[in-house]
C-alpha cells in the first residue's frame, strides 16, 4: 500500500486521471460525510467557481463560501 493516497470527489464523474487516483462521486451535501469516512490526514480543497459559471450572486456564495466553509469545518 503506499504511503499517501489520492482521492477525488466531485458532483459528476472524472475522466482521465492518473492509475491509482480514486475518484468519489456524490452530492455535495454528502461530501462531509465521504471526507469523514475517508479519515484523511491531509485534506485540499480545489473548490471554486465564477460568477459567470454560478449564474447568480447566490449560486457564487453557495460555492465561494458554503461549501468552501463546509469542507473546512470537517
Amino acid at each position: 500500500m503506499p504511503a499517501h493516497r489520492l482521492i477525488t470527489i466531485g458532483r459528476s464523474d472524472a475522466a482521465g486521471l492518473p492509475a491509482g487516483v480514486q475518484h468519489i462521486t456524490a452530492s455535495p451535501r454528502d461530501w462531509a460525510h465521504q471526507i469523514v469516512m475517508l479519515k484523511p490526514v491531509i485534506a485540499i480543497s480545489a473548490l471554486g467557481t465564477t460568477l459567470r459559471a454560478a449564474g447568480s450572486q447566490a449560486g457564487f456564495a453557495a460555492v465561494d463560501l458554503t461549501l468552501v466553509s463546509a469542507f473546512a469545518a470537517v
